[in-house]
């Protein structure tokens, strides 16, 4: 699924519920950027 949001060219902005040490966010973030997508933000609900 990556593959085809880098190839339509518009960037993603992450949405987590919860951040406890963000290492969900940055993984996802990494995954999507090695994949060619750009990611200018990211979102969180709520903190632990």
């Amino acid at each position: 699924r990556a593959r085809v949001l880098a190839a339509s060219g518009r960037p993603a902005i992450l949405v987590d519920d919860v951040v406890t040490t963000g290492a969900t966010l940055r993984a996802a973030a990494l995954a999507l950027r090695a994949a060619g997508v750009e990611v200018p933000a990211a979102i969180a609900v709520a903190a632990a």
